[in-house]
């Protein structure tokens, strides 16, 4: 059986056609036109433009490298905030939260310095899992020290990620 979901008010003028493959899989299309907010839309939702530069840890979060994604929480693939440098620092990284508690409004309802606390953990995950992305994080600390995700990856660095720091030194 075919299910699809148009997305937003705008797409009401989208048209959905659904294909049975010969496997007897439902597969569904999409075609959506007229819709002067799709740009918009794109954004808020990872699969309809999934990110190019991407460390998924092991509990199925990932940090999201590409600049567009930059300050961007997202809980299971769709957008629920952003966190502007002006609040607090703001992230310098995206994040996608394979586990978020949000509200009906679809706020987070953890405090921002809890998803910071995760995406510092995640970091560290990611150093670890990747030795390449010390650099990377290396550079987040250099330039944007006050973010909250560098001040958190700080304190949620295992031994071996700090000696890869140390070592670029």
């Amino acid at each position: 059986r075919a299910h699809a979901t148009l997305l937003g008010p705008a797409a009401a003028a989208a048209a959905a056609t659904a294909k049975t493959t010969t496997r007897g899989a439902a597969v569904t299309a999409v075609h959506v036109s007229n819709v002067r907010e799709w740009p918009t839309l794109v954004g808020d939702y990872l699969f309809l433009a999934p990110p190019g530069d991407v460390y998924r840890g092991a509990d199925g979060s990932a940090l999201l490298f590409d600049e567009r994604h930059a300050q961007c929480v997202y809980a299971k693939g769709f957008f629920v905030a952003k966190f502007d440098k002006d609040e607090d620092g703001g992230l310098s990284s995206g994040v996608d939260l394979a586990e978020l508690q949000l509200d009906r409004d679809r706020r987070a309802v953890l405090s921002r310095r809890e998803i910071a606390r995760r995406v510092g953990a995640l970091w560290s995950e990611a150093v670890g899992a990747e030795p390449a992305r010390v650099v990377q994080l290396y550079a987040l600390l250099a330039t944007n020290g006050g973010a909250l995700d560098a001040r958190m990856a700080e304190k949620y660095l295992s031994a071996d990620a700090v000696e890869a720091l140390a070592a670029l030194f």
